[in-house]
């Protein structure tokens, strides 16, 4: 079965398809997440590179995506009816998702080099712009608040609800079978940042050992 070759998104300064304005991207928002729109709807409409920001946010919440795989999308990846294929970045396969963009506006960016990027901007300008207007969440197990992974969660809950955890799993673009319970159970957020942090104690004394006193030497 042939498979779609994404394309690599443009690395080069500046890109054909700059920003967009500032209202381009809150109707993106609108769409994908009306609760985000209704909340920043009254915000005053300044400085593009943030509204992007905020709209490829809603984009990777609003279909359960890293906010990586959404920065990824280019151009050429658009499909006429405002979807647009995305690669898993660790390996799984790729998806189908709504990008928020009508068919109309589907078209004009497709107009565009394939190599540009739908979202001109870069994952600490989306965690700036959501951490600016407070739209975090607080995800259960976790130390801090969620940026964009929100949705992931959300879905693999819900998914894993209706067809299972091995379904929800290939829903969230997993190539693991076993990637998806780190979503359904929230204490495996905390054990795995315990054992984290345990093996950077046990580096720490494998390098520093000899020179510590005895009753530190022990994890």
């Amino acid at each position: 079965m042939h498979q779609k070759t994404l394309h690599p998104r443009s690395v080069t300064s500046p890109t054909p398809v700059a920003l967009k304005s500032p209202q381009f991207y809150l109707q993106i928002i609108k769409r994908i997440l009306p609760a985000w729109g209704a909340k920043l709807n009254s915000v005053q409409l300044k400085g593009a590179s943030l509204w992007c920001a905020l709209a490829a946010s809603a984009v990777a919440i609003g279909n359960a995506c890293r906010i990586g795989e959404i920065l990824a999308i280019a151009c050429g990846d658009l499909l006429p009816n405002g979807n647009a294929l995305v690669q898993s970045e660790k390996g799984g396969s790729v998806r189908m998702i709504w990008a928020g963009l009508s068919p109309d506006e589907s078209d004009q960016l497709q107009r565009l080099p394939k190599a540009a990027p739908l979202f001109p901007v870069k994952y600490i300008d989306c965690w700036r712009a959501v951490k600016l207007h407070g739209l975090d969440e607080r995800i259960p197990g976790h130390e801090h608040k969620s940026v964009t992974h929100t949705g992931r969660y959300a879905v693999a809950r819900k998914a894993a609800e209706r067809v299972g955890a091995e379904r929800a799993g290939e829903a969230l673009g997993h190539k693991s079978k076993q990637a998806v319970t780190y979503y359904l159970d929230p204490s495996m957020a905390q054990k795995e940042r315990q054992a984290r942090k345990r093996a950077q104690a046990i580096k720490f004394l494998q390098q520093q050992g000899p020179q510590l006193p005895e009753f530190l030497r022990e994890v």
